[in-house]
């Protein structure tokens, strides 16, 4: 199986009440970025649909880990901590997980080899300069 790191980052935008989502994969040499606008989701529900999508995108089984900053996720998994909202996301990662062995990982900051590809994002995001209002992944 191929190792792969897939990084994730959810925000919100106060002002205008948009989420968005970020994830990053990485395989190897090989990077593909994905990301989304969710009009009146939090940062944990955005967080949640970049670690679904990235999950979605792969097109083999897999090793994974996922990074987020996002402390909420790995400690549901490694804690056990009971899962009480967001059950529509728990169960879309737990469907798009299912094919893969998944580890996750939290970060309190952001790798300088990926900021680049976050701050593009969230420059967009707080520009408004492109707006999905969805939750459909969109390839920078």
């Amino acid at each position: 199986m191929r190792y792969v790191d897939i990084y994730v980052f959810g925000g919100f935008i106060e002002d205008s009440g948009i989420g968005y989502w970020q994830t990053l994969l990485r395989y190897g040499k090989h990077e593909k970025y994905i990301s989304g606008r969710i009009a009146g989701w939090n940062s944990i529900r955005c967080t949640m649909v970049a670690i679904a999508e990235g999950l979605k995108a792969l097109k083999e089984p897999c090793n994974v880990t996922i990074y987020t900053q996002c402390d909420f996720i790995p400690k549901t998994f490694e804690v056990g901590w009971k899962r009480k909202s967001n059950l529509d996301l728990w169960m879309v990662i737990d469907d798009s997980a299912a094919v893969h062995t998944v580890q996750y990982r939290w970060y309190q900051k952001i790798k300088p080899v990926f900021r680049d590809y976050f701050r593009r994002t969230e420059e967009v995001n707080e520009n408004g300069s492109t707006a999905s209002g969805d939750n459909s992944g969109r390839t920078h």
